[in-house]
């Protein structure tokens, strides 16, 4: 029988009868494996059988063998066989820093199979009574600081050498805050930054250098830092610098001050406010470890520091600071390296109480190990008690296998959110648990489940006042500066938003006060305010309007009138370094649509990776779930996805849909480019190829000849592409809808499909606008004009939009209207407006409809000697380029100068029209007033286009309601 094939119930009892024979080993009264064996025989009874005992056996001669193999690495110090201090204890056996620290503090080591290290010493005496948090550097033993580090630790009691009245480089050590069996924790002073920090180094000068546990120890420490110093997030302890001094190695952290989570708990359950605020930035620390591939693989309560609240108003507004991540590892899918000794199968590292029964039984850990131990720290915020309590760590353990924590129903009547929550992360089964990320979301938006019976008050843990958080002041002074006014104390409901610019520092940044991109090179700032619109346009219940650069104080005075939304998202793109690494540092901002004030904001830290600095979009973008959270949604980022793009491909991606704005040819030629790239970088999404479906059906509708026939086969090639790949999402389903009736004149299937998709795109202003454009052709009026009108709320800064709506106006018989509208933008519209010339376009197209010559040429800018027809036209033709009717494309534009004057045979102009390979004839010559006397024609019917006249009269909308003939 081999110890892989025991039950939960026996591994449980080996494991007991093991880690009593250590116990009793290092405690300086060895017991022979024999009597062990016979105690643990006894102990089964009837059930003992020879197979078993010989398994028991095996695994004692194994940690027999290891302790003796510690002790000859330590013979240079000690004498043989000389118990080894406890990690957890001084050599006194008073109680030091494990499972206390901000710093790694690696637990007791011994052997299931083949290494066991559980934290035996945390939790085998119960809490003390009485405890009191301190200040930073408070002397006595009930004080915590940098860390929940025990203070008034004798310096000389354990190691040989102390560092106190010594520099380390620029750190200037003055005395011991915490000390255990594995190292020494100091409080310095950083002489150059004029700040408290905390130094901790390795103490274990029992160990000759060349010894293969010293060895393992330093790989260890040097595991934490490199895990610690990978991460940046407010609620995660932060690592100043690394380095070695004496052949010791020692790292840098900031010096917290306030107690230990274990310490503030221990008077009983806390509210439940508290409890949803404390659990949310556990579980956002957690979230932002698992995103960088760190499992923390020992949380527990006396690993978060629960920071001081310097007002002691509120229980929502102190920090939290996740800490220990000594027995932290690296996902394999890391870019960072490091040993992994002690994570393969087989190997138990963690505290009893805490472990996820896979943990426990040496099977390795995912992250879903550490929600477990989430859980169960919720679940003793939440019900004042441990989830799996016992006397000592081996009946802790025993009790992970063995059964599963009860909820309670009375205290589930306080809030059914996180007593759930609780009951998901202690599941048996690991792929039932929630991520992180789900856990920090569900607790964000615990105010908004009222329908499961909560009862915790609408107030600061979601709504916070933001300029109060652990930012230092720094945001207030700088939305200062901006001259924005204060923060809302309350969130209204958020269903419309508008992405500006993050302000990256770049001179000149977002003085377009609006205008399209236009193909320029866009700023950091630009692209991460494009992506965070994408994402957030993700969401179901949420507006978000197209994004345009343009300035805060110039959207609040102006264009939200005209683009009405309740919030805009903003802030300021920065890097930092810290240490030796270096992040990206997003202050951003919430800010109400109506008269600029903040409304929500926070600070969102992400690390720049070994890569171009510039390709950090992807994970940036992760702060679209922070906004989505702060305004009661939830949202799952691209970069959490099964299957998350390649961040390359992802800049190009947003580079490219900020550029794809219809409002610019020259942008659209740009984001063509941009989409290409993408997809030839990663060709496993579809997103790539939807937009350059997209833009190039855009430049196909306004070109012609052979650049219109390149766009027509580039669309037509990212279809069959998206085929290939299985695509079958809605965005998908547009461009093939579009496909049919602009490339094939097949309006019947193309009707089908914009049919089909209606209900996925509430919010899209590209579906409505297209699917718009195809009902004018078919002549439903109602439908054209809701669709447009639609597009124009959806994406209000479109001028093309604009003018599509009005020329809808104008071919469904409301010609007052669509001149006023044409009017009006052309008069308000700035003349630099890369398309500010089709508002004229409209206007000349109306009045030579109606044979107002001289209005159509004053509009042109020339006038008119004799007034007649033929003048006119010969004049005309000369601004065609310069003023065209529309963006149709020059022949599609000539075609109607052509069909309103009497010297062009009918017949000729319908063979012309064969020739034209603009996407917009199909429109054209369906609906346009110009063309009508054509469309009678028999010559006329040979086009497909005519089709349109076998849609008459048919009721066919999303909306249920009949067509306009």
């Amino acid at each position: 029988m081999k110890i892989e094939e025991l039950s939960a119930g026996l591994l449980a009892q080996v494991d007991q009868a093991c880690l009593r024979y250590e116990q009793a080993w290092r405690s300086g009264m060895p017991c022979s494996v024999d009597q062990v064996v016979a105690d643990f025989s006894s102990q089964l009874g009837d059930d003992s059988r020879p197979e078993l005992v010989d398994v028991l056996r095996g695994e004692l001669e194994a940690i027999g063998q290891e302790l003796r193999d510690e002790a000859d690495d330590s013979a240079t110090y000690r004498k043989p066989f000389e118990p080894t201090p406890m990690p957890g204890t001084t050599v006194a056996g008073q109680r030091g820093f494990a499972g206390q620290s901000g710093f790694a503090a690696p637990s007791v080591s011994g052997s299931i199979n083949e290494t066991v290290a559980i934290d035996l010493a945390d939790g085998a005496t119960p809490r003390s009574s009485g405890s009191s948090s301190g200040n930073a550097g408070a002397s006595t033993p009930a004080s915590h600081s940098s860390g929940g580090h025990s203070s008034g630790v004798d310096a000389d009691s354990s190691l040989r050498v102390s560092l106190v009245g010594k520099s380390i480089g620029p750190y200037a050590v003055s005395k011991v805050i915490a000390k255990g069996g594995m190292g020494v924790v100091y409080q310095a002073q950083d002489m150059r930054l004029q700040r408290p920090v905390a130094i901790k180094t390795m103490g274990f000068e029992d160990m000759v250098p060349e010894s293969k546990r010293r060895r393992q120890l330093v790989e260890r420490f040097e595991r934490e830092a490199k895990a610690v110093a990978a991460l940046s997030h407010p609620n995660i302890v932060e690592l100043f610098d690394v380095g070695v001094i004496n052949d010791t190695p020692y790292v840098v952290m900031e010096y917290l001050s306030g107690r230990t989570l274990n310490d503030l708990i221990e008077t009983g359950p806390l509210p439940i406010e508290q409890t949803a605020w404390i659990g949310f930035q556990v579980a956002d620390a957690l979230r932002a470890a698992h995103d960088f591939g760190v499992i923390h693989r020992d949380l527990k309560p006396h690993n978060v520091m629960v920071s001081d609240d310097p007002s002691g108003s509120s229980p929502v507004t102190s920090r939290v600071k996740l800490i220990d991540f000594g027995l932290s590892r690296f996902d394999s899918n890391t870019l960072i390296g490091g040993s992994d000794s002690d994570t393969r199968e087989g190997v138990i590292l963690g505290t009893p109480g805490y472990m996820a029964p896979e943990q426990a039984r040496g099977q390795g850990t995912t992250s879903a190990s550490d929600m477990f131990a989430f859980g169960c720290l919720l679940y003793e915020l939440f019900y004042g008690e441990r989830a799996i309590p016992g006397e000592t760590a081996a009946d802790r353990l025993a009790l992970t296998l063995q059964r599963k924590p009860q909820r309670k129903r009375m205290r589930c009547f306080t809030s059914e959110t996180v007593c759930g929550l609780i009951e998901n992360c202690l599941s048996d089964d690991a792929s039932q648990r929630p991520t992180a990320l789900e856990a920090a979301q569900r607790l964000r938006a615990l105010q908004k489940n009222a329908e499961n019976g909560e009862t915790c008050e609408k107030k600061a843990f979601a709504r916070r006042h933001f300029l109060t958080t652990a930012t230092g002041g720094l945001l207030a002074a700088f939305f200062a500066a901006q001259g924005i006014s204060g923060a809302s104390k309350d969130l209204p409901e958020i269903r419309s938003l508008a992405v500006l610019p993050f302000d990256d520092g770049t001179s000149g940044q977002n003085d377009g006060s609006g205008m399209p991109l236009a193909g320029r090179k866009m700023s950091k700032g630009e692209i991460l305010s494009s992506a965070l619109e994408s994402e957030l346009s993700r969401l179901d219940s949420l507006r978000v309007i197209p994004f345009r650069p343009m300035p805060v104080q110039s959207y609040v005075k102006s264009a939200a009138k005209d683009v009405q939304v309740d919030a805009l998202l903003t802030g300021r793109l920065s890097s930092e370094n810290r240490g030796q690494a270096k992040f990206w540092v997003l202050d951003w901002k919430l800010l109400s649509g109506k008269d600029g004030s903040i409304l929500a904001g926070d600070r969102f830290v992400t690390p720049a990776t070994n890569d171009n600095e510039e390709n950090q979009v992807l994970l940036q973008s992760g702060l679209a779930v922070e906004v989505a959270n702060r305004i009661g949604m939830a949202l799952e980022p691209s970069k959490d996805s099964k299957d998350p793009p390649h961040k390359m491909a992802y800049e190009c991606m947003m580079k490219g849909r900020a550029q794809a704005d219809p409002d610019s040819t020259t942008g659209l030629i740009s984001a063509r480019m941009c989409f290409q790239h993408a997809h030839l970088t990663d060709e496993r999404v579809s997103e790539p190829l939807v937009g350059l479906a997209l833009a190039s059906l855009y430049l196909a509708a306004r070109t012609d000849g052979q650049d219109c026939n390149q766009y027509r086969k580039e669309a037509s090639d990212a279809i069959v592409a998206l085929d290939r790949l299985g695509a079958d999402s809605p965005t998908s389903d547009l461009v093939r809808a579009m496909a049919k009736w602009q490339l094939t004149e097949n309006l019947s299937d193309a009707d089908d499909l914009f049919l089909s998709i209606a209900s996925q795109f509430e919010f899209d202003w590209r579906y409505h606008h297209q699917y718009g454009l195809f009902c004018t052709a078919l002549g439903r009026g109602s439908d054209a004009n809701r669709m447009l009108s639609l597009a124009a709320a959806q994406s209000p800064m479109s001028l093309l939009i604009k003018m599509d709506r009005c020329r809808a106006d104008w071919i469904f018989g409301d010609r007052d209207q669509a001149i006023q509208g044409a009017m009006r933008y052309r008069d308000t519209t700035s003349k630099d407006y890369p398309i500010h010339y089709i508002t004229s376009g409209l206007l000349v197209d109306i009045y030579e409809q109606d044979g107002d010559y001289d209005r159509a040429a004053n509009e042109l800018g020339f006038q008119l000697v004799a007034g007649t027809a033929e003048e006119y036209f010969k004049k005309r033709e000369a601004t065609l380029k310069e003023v065209p009717y529309g963006l149709f494309g020059p022949e599609a534009n000539r075609a109607i100068w052509q069909a309103r004057q009497e010297s062009f045979a009918p017949g000729a102009l319908i063979s012309q029209f064969r020739d034209i390979r603009s996407t917009s004839m199909p429109l054209l010559f369906s609906s346009h007033p110009a063309f009508e006397g054509l469309r009678h024609l028999d010559a006329a019917r040979s086009l497909l286009i005519n089709l349109r006249y076998r849609f008459k009269g048919l009721v066919r909308t999303p909306y249920g309601r009949p067509p306009m003939s």
